[in-house]
């Protein structure tokens, strides 16, 4: 996704429905490459708030927390 950005721009938009960012990671303070990544193509205004928020939280709660 992010060494390929035309493809992974694409990829991204695409599949926004389907992904999810995660981690195993509990340390708050770490940085993590892609979730920054993620984040400054929201900030370009590339990735729309929907798709980012689908990414980050929305698709995980559909898929597990199915309320």
């Amino acid at each position: 996704i992010m060494r390929d950005y035309e493809n992974g721009i694409g990829f991204l938009k695409r599949y926004a429905h389907r992904l999810f960012f995660g981690t195993d990671m509990t340390n708050e303070t770490e940085v993590f490459p892609l979730r920054s990544y993620l984040e400054k193509l929201h900030e370009d205004g590339i990735l729309s708030s929907c798709e980012l928020n689908a990414i980050m939280n929305d698709n995980f709660e559909r898929v597990f927390l199915q309320r």
